[in-house]
This record gives C-alpha cells, structure tokens and sequence, in this order.
C-alpha cells in the first residue's frame, strides 16, 4: 500500500509549538533556520504522524534516523517506508508498507525563466538521460496521473495536528505538460523523487533503469502558484 498527502502549513505558528516530541524529525523542525522552514518541517511531521496512525495503526510515530545520504528511515519498523519534501505553503509525505522505497518531490514554478536554465546547466546529464534525449541511455517513463489527499492543520493543546482539508476552493489541479516550464519541472521532481527513493545519492541515478519502478504525478494551482508533485515507488526487490 502506498499513501500519499499534501498539507498546506501556513497556519502553523511555531511559538506555540511546545517540546511535545523527541523524534529526529520533530527536532530538526524545531532547529530549522527560519520560520518558513520550521512551519514546512513541522507540517511533515505532523502529516506523517497522521498517516501512519491512520493508514497503518501505530498511535505513536516511530523514531526517525538518517543515512548517510540523507534518507530518512524508521528505526524500528522494517515494515515502513516514507519520505518527505516541501517547497513554500506545502509539505508532502509518501508513506508505504514496506514493498517498495518511495521518493518524493514538490516544487513551486520558478518566478523566473533563468532558473530553469540554470537547473538544466548545473544537471544537463542527468536530466537528458531521464527525458531520454541520450540516444545510448534512453530510459522510457512510465508515470501515472495520481490525486493525493490534501491536508490542513488544526490546533490542538500542545501544538498542531494534521486533518484532512476541508475547503478545497483554493485546489485546481491541472495538467502536467500543459507547458514546456511544466513538462520540465515534472522531469525534474520526477529526477529527485527517485534519487531519494534511492538514497544512495545523485550518481546513483544512471542505475534506475534496472529498477523496477512506479511514478506518479500531480500538478496543481494554489493563490496564483503552479506547484508540481512527482512520487516514485521502487519495488525492494528490485534494487
């Protein structure tokens, strides 16, 4: 099973989160530099305390520990699987039960064109290879249009948790190739997204056609901003 969600963190005041938790997310959340970054991280947490209490019955979440690469992991639940990313007003969580390492990316439209470009310089390689421009390493991407549930918070005594929203007015999901920014910008979270299912690191990526794997994606507009959701189950197995 693969569990998917979006929770919009805006509300979240940091202040009023006390030291509720000794979990390594819930830490590096409290420790981020800046009030964007705390609300984003603490968001993650608080969506994926919910989805594991929900999708897979455990009241309490798990201690979190890191590779190092980077990847977060549940110390001791062999059976779980999750991963985390954020960019502005969204955190976003993918959650499995073991079958496959997952991956996920969020990212906003840039506000301008030359960071694109920028992103297609600093990447060329790896980026041709997944668009399959390379004609000796083409891979074919196979990627399944997916509606994640969306989340917002609520506050509770000590803090915030997170619940599913209710008012999906501001929402409007679109297509993903309805512009060469946005075929792009799926390409590139779809990149991320399997480097951290991965977690072994960017060079890694040239081994991924050997992997079985699943994509999934969603694009969406929110207050004026194109936000682009790439997940990537890898089957076990198979790595």
């Amino acid at each position: 099973m693969i569990v998917l969600g979006i929770i919009d963190v805006r509300q979240i005041e940091p202040e009023r989160v006390g030291d509720v938790s000794q979990n390594q997310l819930f830490l590096r959340a409290k420790a981020a530099q800046n009030t964007d970054e705390v609300r984003q991280k603490l968001g993650a947490y608080y969506l994926l305390s919910y989805l594991v209490r929900e999708h897979m019955g455990a009241d309490l979440l798990p201690e979190i520990y890191y590779t190092s690469f980077g990847k977060p992991y549940f110390k001791d639940s062999s059976e779980l699987r999750f991963n985390i990313s954020h960019d502005r007003c969204f955190a976003a969580v993918i959650l499995s039960d073991g079958e496959c390492e997952v991956g996920v990316d969020i990212q906003s439209m840039p506000d301008r064109k030359i960071r694109l470009e920028r992103i297609r310089e600093r990447f060329f390689a790896p980026l041709d290879y997944l668009s399959g421009k390379n004609d000796k390493n083409t891979k074919k991407i196979n990627t399944h249009p997916v509606l994640p549930e969306f989340f917002s918070v609520k506050q509770t005594a000590d803090g915030y948790a997170a619940e599913k929203m209710r008012d999906m007015t501001d929402i409007e999901i679109i297509s993903g190739d309805d512009t060469a920014e946005l075929e792009f910008l799926t390409k590139w979270t779809l990149l991320e997204a399997t480097v951290k299912a991965m977690g072994e690191g960017m060079s890694a990526y040239r081994d991924s056609e050997k992997l079985d794997t699943d994509s999934y994606i969603t694009a969406f507009k929110h207050n004026g901003n194109t936000f682009l959701l790439s997940a990537v189950a890898i089957k076990s197995e198979s790595k």
